[in-house]
């Protein structure tokens, strides 16, 4: 499984130069992983959710500690 770390999804999103991309997620191998965890954070919320991607199957599933007192209607795409 491979562990996606805060500090690395904001390079991604950020544009961030390939070398220092890969230099800092080399280690991580996650092309090598067939289960990979992300940490997302929703600004306008100020909160944190965990998605669990299974990359065999193409299931993603997202652990929200207040799911049940909000509704991701228009936060989540679905392509």
């Amino acid at each position: 499984c491979a562990i996606f770390s805060t500090h690395d999804l904001p390079r991604i999103r950020y544009k961030t130069s390939d070398s220092n991309l890969w230099r800092n997620m080399r280690r991580l191998e996650y092309w090598k992983r067939k289960i990979w965890i992300v940490p997302i954070h929703i600004p306008l919320e100020n909160h944190w959710v965990l998605a669990v991607v299974y990359l065999e199957t193409g299931i993603i599933r997202l652990f929200d500690s207040l799911g049940k007192s909000q509704r991701w209607d228009g936060i989540i795409e679905v392509s």
